[in-house]
């Protein structure tokens, strides 16, 4: 198996794990396109340059955390979620992949980040698995680091001005903690996932509790460099 496809797909689908979005707010309720579901997401991704290099490790992947939904509509939208992820789109948030779907609306793709029944514990711990025996080696390390994602709202759980890297200067954001499993020839796929979340919020036990928050993830209070 090719190294880079498993990188590819292991970390695309932590980012699944990750769940850091909530709710959308950067784009209003315009229509999408008739509702297809992965069947359209994967002939959209099969039209890719180089689909075929990667399309059976995707499958071999997917098995490996298929059993982590409950049910067959949540895993369709799971993935049709990675399908779109690991696209050519420009931009990838519950509208636009639901849209590369083929769904009518991004609720299905917005409930699986918020209310659907899987285990992203689970699917953390499958990935891991599928790394480590895919890209296994002694001399590997594991590597921590954070990445900020911009937000437009204050819903998300954990968003608020705060410094990011991202953007080199403090924005409005979420922080999020990766944990990166790294081979000595320079392999590298992500493992693990954490959400930061600012004084402001792991002081405020009622916002966290705010619907949509979504708080009940695994989170730290303080960065891997120990700043708060």
């Amino acid at each position: 198996m090719n190294q880079d496809q498993v990188i590819n797909i292991a970390t695309h689908a932590m980012t699944l794990a990750m769940e850091v979005g909530g709710p959308d707010e950067d784009r209003d309720g315009e229509p999408l396109g008739p509702r297809a579901g992965a069947g359209t997401a994967a002939a959209r991704v099969a039209a890719d340059a180089g689909h075929a290099a990667w399309s059976e490790s995707f499958n071999e992947m997917f098995a490996q955390v298929a059993g982590v939904f409950a049910n067959a509509a949540v895993r369709r939208h799971g993935r049709a979620y990675l399908l779109g992820l690991l696209s050519h789109q420009e931009r990838k948030n519950s509208w636009s992949l639901a849209e590369f779907a083929g769904d009518m609306s991004p609720d299905g793709m917005q409930r699986l980040l918020n209310f659907s029944p899987w285990d992203e514990g689970a699917c953390r711990d499958a990935v891991c698995r599928y790394v480590v025996r895919s890209l296994g080696d002694p001399g590997a390390v594991l590597a921590v680091d954070e990445t900020g994602f911009l937000k437009k709202g204050a819903q998300s759980a954990g968003v608020a001005r705060q410094y990011t890297g991202t953007a080199g200067r403090v924005e409005n954001a979420q922080v999020g903690v990766f944990l990166a499993y790294a081979a000595s020839d320079g392999s590298r796929a992500l493992i693990d996932r954490e959400l930061y979340l600012p004084e402001k919020w792991a002081g405020d036990r009622e916002r966290c509790r705010e619907p949509g928050a979504r708080t009940n993830w695994p989170r730290w209070s303080r960065r891997p460099d120990g700043s708060g």
